[in-house]
């Protein structure tokens, strides 16, 4: 009698934890799939059709990431991505573009004070490549993802995707408490020019061989030719042979706001990769960089970075 009662208690005790763990499992994979992790996410990809219709709504995203990536698959209702620049909780500019395949089924807008404001539509009248920046309030940024009413159910399975990527950039010191409209285009002082001399992600010598203002992407297009291609992290100059000239070409770009005219002489191109556009940072003349390079090692007496300064 003993031995049967214990036998029952066992069985239904092995039930129940075999229950609570199921139970467990299903709570856990539920809260993963409806709250993203708020601190370690850079990329997000969803579904519209993850949800049933009387659960959709306005669903929280938490990005903190520099640079990252949004997918969201047969929009339905609304997301609300708040991008912060890691932990710093400093302010930053930000760009967005949208993918360069898809962006379809949603409109992206700014949350302001009390007013959602138009940043992105497909519709919208402006090339779809041109990125669409923004400043942030108090360390983070607030974007509103709507997904597009459908006009019948003919359109329910149709293939929309709402896809784009982001690029985050802390802004300078002393505009931590305004946004200054030329912050992109006023010349590096010394300490940035050795900042971005190590952190660049292309680094080359040359001269400038062709300027052509892109109205459409809103950006300067400053072809160059470059005698001696220091660094690039992604392939921004190429080589190519002409009768005069044996070295690399590439284009990089400034904002058209700057209003970059063609100049004569020999310049070092600093810059970073934004949404995969080669955008420069600094371009000193050969001169002045020689003798801030001089200078800097006259005072720390060494390189400060891998490459010989």
């Amino acid at each position: 009698m003993f031995s049967v009662v214990s036998s029952v208690r066992l069985c239904c005790l092995s039930l129940l934890s075999l229950f609570v763990f199921v139970a467990a499992f299903q709570s856990r994979f539920a809260v993963a799939r409806l709250s993203p992790s708020p601190s370690d996410g850079c990329d997000w990809i969803g579904s519209g059709l993850d949800y049933k219709e009387e659960e959709r709504g306005v669903q929280p995203v938490y990005l903190r990431c520099s640079q990252g990536h949004v997918e969201w698959k047969y929009p339905r209702g609304a997301l609300r991505i708040v991008l912060r620049h890691g932990t710093s909780g400093k302010d930053f500019k930000g760009c967005l573009k949208a993918g360069s395949k898809y962006f379809n089924g949603a409109r992206i807008y700014l949350e302001g004070y009390r007013a959602l404001h138009l940043l992105f539509s497909p519709s919208d009248g402006r090339h779809a490549q041109l990125p669409r920046c923004f400043s942030s309030r108090h360390g983070q940024v607030a974007l509103y993802v709507e997904a597009e009413p459908m006009a019948n159910s003919i359109n329910i399975l149709k293939r929309n995707v709402a896809e784009f990527s982001y690029d985050l950039q802390l802004r300078h010191a002393s505009s931590q408490r305004s946004v200054d409209p030329q912050e992109d285009c006023r010349p590096c002082n010394e300490a940035e020019l050795l900042r971005f001399y190590c952190t660049a992600d292309f680094l080359a010598k040359g001269t400038i061989s062709g300027i052509y203002e892109n109205r459409e992407l809103d950006r300067t297009e400053v072809m160059v030719r470059a005698g001696h291609v220091i660094r690039q992290n992604s392939p921004v100059f190429h080589p190519e042979e002409e009768l005069d000239f044996r070295g690399m070409y590439g284009t990089v770009h400034l904002p058209l706001s700057c209003g970059a005219k063609h100049g004569g002489g020999h310049f070092l191109f600093m810059g970073r990769m934004m949404l995969d556009s080669p955008v420069v940072t600094c371009v000193p003349r050969l001169e002045e960089w020689e003798r801030v390079r001089k200078a800097a090692l006259r005072e720390i007496g060494r390189a400060s970075c891998r490459e010989r300064v």
